[in-house]
C-alpha cells in the first residue's frame, strides 16, 4: 500500500461519511468538542450537542462537491503535517503528495512513540502505510479494552467472536500462525498477555489483510457498553461512529493521560491524522476500487482553484500597476498646481503693487479725473475730516486746567476715532477711483494701466489653469481611491483562496514575491 492506494481510497469515500470526515478533520477543533461536551453536562435534558454541531456543519458544507471535500481532506493532511504545498494538476502529483503524507506520519509516530518505533523495526519489510494503520488499529483495541474494564471478559470474547467469523481456511491459517488451537476468550487473553495486541493485529493482517478491521469495529460498536443512539443514527461507518463521539474521540487521541488544554489544541489535528488514514484505507478496501479518473477529478478541482488564484494575482498586478501610473500622474499634477499657484501669486503681487502705485498717484493729483458720485462723495468725506480737524484744534487750545484737560482728552479721543472711520471710507473711495481709472480713463497713465491689465490677465489665466488642474487632480484621486478599494477586495479574495486551498500562498510567493504584500499599503 502506498500513495496511489491512498489516493484511490480517498476517491472511494463518498456520501455522508466523506462529509463527516471532512467536518471532523477540517472544520473541528478541540474547543468544539470540549464546549459541546460542557453543554451536555450543563443541560437538563442531556442532549448530544456535538451531534447537533455535526448536523449544522453538514448543512454548511452542503454546497461543496465531493471532489472539493476530498481535496480539502488531502490538503489538510499536508497542512497538519507541515508538508510544503505544491502543484496538484495530475494524479501523479496527488499520489506523490500522499506518499509524503505516509512518510511524514510514519516519522511522526516513530519520534513520539518508542513502541511504534520498535514495531516498525520488527516489521520493516511491510509498507509504511500498513504499519501505520495496523498500529493505529491496535491502539483502538487497547482503548476499547480500557473502557470496557480490563478485568471483564467482554473485550476478549468480542475479539474471539470476530476471529471465529473468519473464513475457515483463514481461521485455520491464523491459528497456525498464533500457535493456538481455538479462539475463545481465555486463550485469546493469555495469548495477548504474552504477545501483545499489536502482534495479534499483525498476525491477522498477515493472513487476512486489513479487510477484517471493519468487522472488528462493527462488533465493538454493537456492544451495549458502547451504544449511542444519536451517533448510531448519524452513520453506519464503524470507525466514524467512534470518532464522532466526543467521549471516544477524546480518549482515542489523548488516552488516560492528563494533557493541558493548550497542548490538546496543538496536538488535536496531529493525533487525528493516523485515524484519518485508517478511515480512508478502510473505504479503499470495502468500496469498489476507484480508477485514476476519479483521482483526476480531485486534481481538476485543484487546477481550477489554481487558475482562479493566478487570475487574482494578475488582477492585483494590473491594479497596482494602474495605481502607480495614477500616483505618478497625481505627482505631476501636484507639481503643476504648485507652479501655477506660484505664478498666480506673482501676478497678484505685481497687480497689487501697480494698483497701489496708481492709487497713490490719484491721491496726490488734485487734477485727477472726475468720477461723478464717487468724486462728490470724496469731497463730502474730506469736508467732514476738515471739520473734525478744526474741532481738535479748538479742544487743544481750550484745554487748561486738570479737569478741562481730561474732558478735552476724552472728546479728542472721540473725534480721533470718528476721523479714523472717515479715513477708512476715504481709502475705499480711492480704491473705487483706481478701478474707475483703469476701466474708464486708461489714458490717465497708459503704461501703468497696461501693466495692471497684463497682470490681471495673467492672474485670470492662472486661475483657469488652476481650476483645470484641481479638477484633474480630483478625478485622479477618485480613481486611486477606487483602485485601492478594488485592491482591498482582491486581497480579501486572495486571502480567502489561500485559506481555502493550502499551498497557494507559497506558490504565489514563488511566482512573484511582490504579490506577498500585506493588506496594509
Amino acid at each position: 500500500m502506498d500513495g496511489s492506494f491512498l489516493a484511490r481510497s480517498l476517491s472511494s469515500l463518498k456520501g455522508d461519511e466523506l462529509r463527516y470526515l471532512y467536518i471532523l478533520f477540517c472544520k473541528t477543533n478541540i474547543w468544539d468538542i470540549v464546549s459541546n461536551k460542557t453543554k451536555d453536562w450543563l443541560s437538563r435534558d442531556h442532549q448530544d450537542h456535538f451531534f447537533k454541531y455535526i448536523e449544522t456543519e453538514t448543512k454548511n458544507c452542503a454546497p461543496l462537491s465531493e471532489d472539493e471535500l476530498r481535496l480539502a481532506i488531502f490538503l489538510q493532511l499536508l497542512k497538519v503535517l507541515k508538508i510544503k504545498g505544491g502543484r496538484f494538476h495530475t494524479v501523479f502529483e496527488i499520489t506523490k503528495g500522499f506518499d509524503q503524507v505516509i512518510e511524514e506520519t510514519f516519522q511522526l509516530l516513530s519520534k513520539k512513540n518508542r513502541d511504534f518505533s520498535a514495531f516498525a523495526k520488527q516489521h520493516h519489510l511491510e509498507s509504511q502505510l500498513g504499519m501505520i494503520v495496523s498500529w493505529q488499529f491496535s491502539q483502538l483495541l487497547k482503548d476499547f479494552h480500557r473502557r470496557l474494564n480490563e478485568d471483564s471478559t467482554e473485550w476478549h470474547q468480542t475479539i474471539a467472536d470476530t476471529l471465529n467469523s473468519l473464513p475457515i481456511n483463514e481461521r485455520q491459517q491464523l491459528k497456525s500462525v498464533m500457535m493456538i488451537d481455538q479462539f475463545d476468550s481465555e486463550q485469546i487473553r493469555r495469548w495477548i498477555e504474552n504477545e501483545g495486541i499489536v502482534q495479534l493485529v499483525n498476525a491477522l493482517t498477515s493472513v487476512s489483510g486489513y479487510s477484517y478491521f471493519g468487522e472488528f469495529l462493527q462488533r465493538f460498536r454493537e456492544l451495549r457498553s458502547f451504544s449511542n443512539t444519536a451517533f448510531s443514527q448519524l452513520t453506519t461507518d464503524p470507525l466514524l461512529f467512534f470518532l464522532l463521539s466526543p467521549d471516544f474521540l477524546y480518549s482515542l487521541l489523548f488516552g488516560p493521560k492528563l494533557v493541558p488544554f493548550r497542548y490538546q489544541h496543538l496536538l488535536f489535528s496531529n493525533e487525528l491524522v493516523p485515524f484519518v488514514l485508517l478511515e480512508i484505507m478502510l473505504h479503499g478496501l470495502e468500496a469498489p476500487y476507484s480508477q485514476l479518473a476519479d483521482v483526476q477529478n480531485t486534481a481538476d478541482v485543484w487546477s481550477k482553484r489554481y487558475r482562479n488564484y493566478i487570475s487574482l494575482l494578475l488582477q492585483l498586478e494590473k491594479n497596482r500597476s494602474e495605481q502607480e501610473q495614477y500616483k505618478k500622474e497625481r505627482n505631476d499634477l501636484e507639481s503643476e498646481r504648485s507652479t501655477i499657484l506660484t505664478m498666480k501669486k506673482e501676478s497678484e503681487t505685481y497687480l497689487s503693487i501697480a494698483k497701489e502705485k496708481l492709487k497713490n498717484q490719484l491721491i496726490a493729483d488734485e487734477n485727477r479725473p472726475y468720477f461723478g458720485d464717487t468724486t462728490v462723495e470724496y469731497y463730502r468725506i474730506k469736508e467732514k475730516m476738515e471739520n473734525i480737524d478744526k474741532k481738535l484744534e479748538q479742544k487743544k487750545a481750550g484745554a487748561k486746567g486738570v479737569v478741562k484737560s481730561v474732558a478735552s482728552f476724552l472728546q479728542s479721543s472721540f473725534y480721533l476715532t470718528e476721523k479714523a472711520q472717515w479715513e477708512k471710507k476715504l481709502n475705499k473711495i480711492f480704491d473705487e477711483m483706481t478701478e474707475l481709472t483703469i476701466s474708464k480713463y486708461p489714458d490717465y497713465d497708459p503704461v501703468l494701466t497696461q501693466e495692471i491689465e497684463h497682470s490681471a490677465l495673467k492672474r485670470d489665466e492662472c486661475e483657469k489653469q488652476l481650476t483645470e488642474a484641481e479638477k484633474k487632480l480630483t478625478e485622479v484621486e477618485q480613481r486611486i481611491s477606487q483602485l485601492k478599494k478594488e485592491e482591498r477586495e482582491l486581497l480579501a479574495r486572495k486571502e480567502e483562496a489561500e485559506k481555502e486551498t493550502y499551498g497557494l500562498k507559497q506558490l504565489g510567493k514563488d511566482r512573484n514575491p511582490n504579490l506577498a504584500l500585506s493588506r496594509k499599503r
